[in-house]
């Protein structure tokens, strides 16, 4: 396609550069060395236009409408779009409008990626127990995949790391699996929207939990309440974290879902 968009612009510029010879040099035999000659400087002149600015624009221009397709191909945003257009369409213009004004796939990847956490933060929130779990399910195992490689990608993975490839750490089919699940969180929280959950719900099934975590990481178990300060061990932290998400998903489904969803809209 950006060939044949080059090639018809590059035709176009054929009788622009002819128009421009007419305009300037008088039809006759003894000027036509200079009807040449301003003839191929008036074609360099829109050819370069084309090739340096327009050919750039209809490039971002195709590749923005191309973005859209690359997501639908997604189980989750398919999904959204399906259940929420609305949301899809607020999600897809900051992506495409990157895009259009040049963006590199990296950042482009960024962005989505932010958008996709803030996404899953609110849409989790909002699901029933049941979906919840399911994706959490997921995440879980994936967590768990990064976590048996490297500790600090562990960290990054749960909190946001400029430059992280979830890519080198998991199979193509745990993306694929999490996707699935996400997508009927989407379905799910549009649905049947749940409240979100609130203290009071889930302060009866804390204590078990905390209490398990203190046995197996001792005092540690304080760098919970002081991640936000930044004064945190990130690779024990990340550890913590796993085995907290691992017990609650072995509460009853009910529970289970409760909490995180709970552990979803606090994080």
């Amino acid at each position: 396609m950006v060939l044949w968009i080059s090639v018809g612009l590059m035709v176009v510029c054929v009788p622009l550069a002819w128009l421009v010879m007419k305009l300037l040099v008088n039809n006759t035999s003894e000027r036509k060395g200079i009807a040449s000659v301003v003839f191929i400087l008036a074609y360099g002149a829109f050819n370069g236009f084309c090739l340096n600015v327009v050919m750039p624009k209809v490039v971002a221009s195709q590749n923005a409408k191309q973005l859209e397709s690359s997501l639908l191909a997604n189980p989750l945003f398919a999904a959204l779009k399906e259940h929420d257009p609305t949301a899809f369409a607020s999600l897809l213009y900051p992506l495409q409008q990157a895009t259009r004004e040049g963006a590199s796939l990296a950042e482009v990847s960024t962005l989505a990626s932010n958008a996709t956490r803030k996404l899953v933060k609110v849409r989790v929130a909002q699901s029933s127990n049941e979906s919840a779990v399911k994706y959490m399910t997921a995440y879980s195992q994936i967590l768990t995949a990064i976590q048996n490689k490297d500790l600090e990608a562990c960290h990054q993975f749960i909190h946001g790391g400029k430059g992280f490839d979830i890519n080198k750490y998991i199979s193509p089919e745990q993306i694929r699996l999490q996707n699935l699940a996400m997508a009927e969180v989407i379905k799910s929280s549009v649905r049947e929207r749940q409240a979100v959950v609130q203290d009071a719900d889930v302060k009866h099934l804390m204590p078990p939990l905390f209490e398990e975590l203190a046995r197996l990481y001792g005092k540690d178990v304080a760098m919970f309440f002081e991640s936000r300060t930044g004064k945190t061990d990130d690779r024990r932290l990340c550890q913590m974290e796993a085995a907290w998400l691992r017990m609650t998903l072995r509460l009853p489904p009910d529970d289970a879902g409760l909490m995180l969803r709970f552990m979803v809209s606090k994080s």
